[in-house]
C-alpha cells in the first residue's frame, strides 16, 4: 500500500491556510517547528510495510529546508512533492496522488479531504487515522 501524507498540520502541530502565494523566505520559520510525535510514531510504524509519499503545499523553493526538517525529525518517506499553496491546491494534490498511485492520503485540511473523496481517493484527517489505528 502507498500512503500519502501532508506535512503541516499532520507531521507538524502547525496548521495554517494560505490562499495566496507568499515569498518563499517567509516560510523559513518552518525549520524550527517541532514534529507531531503521535503522528510521526504512526508513520514510522506504517513505513515498515508501506511506501510513504509526502505531498505538501509548501513552496518549491523550500525543498532543501523541508528535506532537512524531515531528516532532522527522522520522518520516513520515499518521495516528496511540494505543490505550493493558493488556488488549485486541491487539484495539484490530486494529480500527484493519482500519478503516484497513492492508496490512502492523510491531510489536515477538511476541504482537501472532501475534495479527494469526491474524486475517488481514500482520504482521512489525522484524527481519522488515530481512530482507525
Amino acid at each position: 500500500m502507498i500512503i500519502g501524507c501532508d506535512i503541516d498540520g499532520v507531521l507538524t502541530p502547525l496548521r495554517f491556510r494560505i490562499n495566496f502565494r507568499l515569498p518563499w523566505w517567509v516560510f523559513l520559520f518552518l525549520a524550527f517547528v517541532p514534529s507531531n510525535k503521535r503522528m510521526l510514531k504512526i508513520l514510522i510504524s506504517l513505513s515498515a510495510s508501506h511506501k510513504i509519499v509526502l505531498v505538501s503545499s509548501r513552496p518549491k523553493q523550500l525543498n532543501w529546508l523541508t528535506q532537512w526538517w524531515l531528516k532532522r525529525n527522522y520522518v520516513p518517506y520515499s518521495s516528496l512533492f511540494l505543490v505550493e499553496s493558493g488556488p488549485g491546491i486541491e487539484q495539484r494534490k490530486l494529480e500527484i496522488i493519482r500519478e503516484e498511485k497513492i492508496d490512502l492520503f492523510i491531510d489536515d485540511d477538511e476541504k482537501i479531504v472532501i475534495f479527494l473523496r469526491e474524486h475517488g481517493i481514500n482520504a482521512l484527517s489525522p484524527e481519522g487515522v488515530f481512530l482507525k489505528i
